[in-house]
């Protein structure tokens, strides 16, 4: 299934992700990151470019250039990702603040579940697994 074919708001699937992010909380692999395979950062990179264009979250950078800084997989749940990002206004020079982005790979798309915004309570809360992995390591 092709990305663009797929018409999904970025409410449901964050909804949806994070009901999965708590399910995703119980499970017992080892914790930490790891960086992605070949497969999953074009995967994700395709992804990115792809949300950039079509959600309503980036629509005040929509203009920007954005460029991926890193990218982290969790160990303990292979579907979930990090994305660090920043982007630049191509005319002005203006960089607002870079942003790490969570995503989750579901029905073969990955999928903008987390951020942008401030996530210092996923480190002093009690969290999903995966997400501490990502946000805490």
């Amino acid at each position: 299934m092709q990305l663009h074919a797929r018409a999904v708001t970025f409410g449901t699937a964050a909804m949806a992700g994070v009901a999965a992010l708590l399910l995703a909380g119980c499970g017992g692999a080892q914790g930490g990151t790891r960086p992605p395979t070949a497969s999953e950062q074009a995967q994700i990179v395709h992804a990115m470019h792809f949300w950039w264009r079509n959600s309503d979250s980036f629509s005040a950078v929509r203009g920007f250039t954005h460029h991926i800084d890193r990218i982290t997989v969790s160990r303990r749940d292979p579907h979930f990702a990090a994305v660090n990002v920043h982007s630049v206004n191509p005319k002005t020079g203006y960089r607002p603040e870079p942003q790490k982005l969570g995503l989750m790979l579901w029905g073969g798309i990955w999928e903008i579940v987390v951020g942008p915004g401030d996530w210092s309570g996923t480190c002093t809360q009690p969290s999903p697994k995966p997400l501490v992995d990502l946000y805490c390591s």
